[in-house]
């Protein structure tokens, strides 16, 4: 199991700020989001950066158990 953290609308598209999955990658955990949150599409994955550990990391990640998982959305200024 991991723990994902949701930020900024993320959380909001999301409803909820945390969860514990049982996911092994990156690629099984957005497929994860997009099946379960109607909210968090694809499109809107794909703008999102993740964290593992406090360390950006992309899609081929291997994933380890209690792991701390944080989907950061994009974000604009102005």
């Amino acid at each position: 199991m991991v723990i994902l953290r949701f930020f900024a609308s993320s959380r909001d598209r999301a409803g909820i700020s945390m969860i514990e999955i049982d996911v092994s990658s990156i690629k099984m955990l957005k497929r994860y989001l997009i099946e379960h949150f109607d909210k968090l599409t694809e499109e809107y994955l794909s703008k999102c950066r993740f964290a593992c550990n406090n360390k950006y990391i992309d899609e081929t990640f291997e994933l380890s158990e209690n792991d701390q998982i944080m989907l950061l959305p994009p974000v604009s200024g102005g």
